[in-house]
């Protein structure tokens, strides 16, 4: 009996929505257009998440000895002792600490110099390279700021840095664009609202002789209001169809070619598939939510229920 019952309500909603098609694709590409901007909002935020947790896993701060300390107070290769390196491991949320020579500072800045290393062959006697500490934070911990100026107070360190400006302003940029964004996505959801809800008018008006025999032989506010409120539902469920493809499919494009590096470091992490499935089910339920919005509008002030 349910079954049934169900059965003719959904065939009732989509005659409803081939007998008014325009209006109905109307609306449905109002909901499609809407979930691809939700679909992009969405994925950019989870990327520029995963970027920053996956770059914050990796920074590590160069704490720069002053060139004018006393050499008896760094690390010695003989005696593995290493005063300044001790009093950098006592900080508070320091993981490890890697003491790099001025000598291997060098040899490594004329490798990365590759057909142009025979240049700087001849200032090796004058190096101009200093003494640095490789800091690494405990996991969890992200105050890079606050612990690079803890390192820069402790005597016989010159500068602490860990070069992350350009990825915070990456996303000082991003957290604006947002603001736009979702001004835009409001807009059309309430676009996508209004078109859902002319649509269910103009079916309740074509069935509105229908509507009164119903209501004549007993049926309830519940039954007749169901298959307009199912009809905006799948109006808003047929316009997610397209963004969640899409975002599926092109961001499973994007991280296949990303396998080589072709679009960022290796170091850098994607948002997971995993995430971007959950993303595409979020249309859906978004489309869905907003149909039958739609049709409660028009469904609260034509049936007067």
């Amino acid at each position: 009996m349910i079954i049934s019952k169900l059965g003719r309500h959904i065939k009732s909603a989509f005659v409803g929505i081939f007998r008014n098609f325009w209006m109905s694709f109307s609306a449905t590409t109002a909901v499609a257009v809407t979930l691809l901007l939700v679909s992009l909002f969405t994925v950019l935020s989870l990327n520029v998440s995963s970027f920053m947790t996956s770059i914050e896993q990796n920074i590590t701060i160069r704490a720069m000895v002053d060139d004018n300390y006393d050499a008896t107070q760094i690390y010695d290769e003989k005696t593995k002792k290493d005063p300044l390196g001790d009093k950098l491991r006592a900080l508070s949320g320091v993981q490890t600490v890697e003491f790099v020579s001025k000598e291997e500072e060098f040899d490594r800045y004329v490798k990365l110099t590759g057909d142009n290393a025979s240049m700087y062959e001849r200032l090796k006697d004058k190096n101009p390279m200093s003494n640095i500490y490789k800091v690494t934070l405990e996991d969890g911990n992200s105050d890079y700021d606050a612990v690079s100026k803890a390192i820069e107070g402790i005597e016989g360190i010159k500068s602490a840095n860990y070069g992350t400006g350009g990825i915070h302003r990456l996303v000082d940029i991003f957290n604006q664009m947002s603001s736009v964004m979702l001004f835009f996505m409001a807009t059309l959801i309430l676009l996508a609202i209004f078109l859902i809800s002319n649509t269910i008018k103009l079916t309740i008006y074509n069935r509105k002789t229908e509507i009164q025999i119903m209501r004549l032989v007993g049926a309830s506010n519940g039954y007749i209001r169901f298959p307009f409120i199912l009809e905006g539902i799948i109006i808003g469920v047929l316009g997610a169809i397209i963004p969640a493809v899409l975002t599926v499919v092109v961001y499973g494009k994007i991280l296949e070619t990303n396998e080589n590096g072709f679009f960022i470091s290796s170091a850098l992490q994607f948002a997971s598939m995993s995430e971007i499935n959950m993303v595409a089910g979020l249309l859906f339920a978004i489309g869905a939510i907003v149909g039958m919005i739609g049709s409660l509008i028009s469904v609260s002030r034509y049936l007067k229920a």
